[in-house]
């Protein structure tokens, strides 16, 4: 690992890429699986404390899985090859 090329810049922009990332795709996940849910609890007959709850819990599930693959695709863009010096290969690049 070769850390002596990595800026201070380069680290922050993978932050910020990442925080604004995760932020948005979090909110934008979670708010339509808050809406499918509760769609579905209403047409149901359910009440809405338990289409709340299930919001809630889906919603916070749904963010974490955001948040790996947001984190997972800046990690590999932008500081992966500073840290190795090289190109993504092209199997871990499509998986991107």
């Amino acid at each position: 690992m070769n850390v002596g090329n990595l800026r201070e810049l380069d680290v922050i922009k993978a932050f910020a890429l990442f925080a604004i990332g995760s932020a948005v795709g979090g909110f934008i996940v979670g708010a339509v699986a808050g809406m499918l849910l509760g769609f579905v609890v209403a047409v149901s007959g359910g009440n809405l404390a338990n289409a709340q709850t299930g919001a809630m819990i889906l919603g916070g599930v749904l963010g974490i899985l955001v948040s790996y693959y947001i984190f997972r695709t800046v990690a590999l863009k932008i500081l992966a090859p500073i840290l190795v010096g090289a190109v993504i290969p092209p199997a871990v690049q499509s998986a991107v």
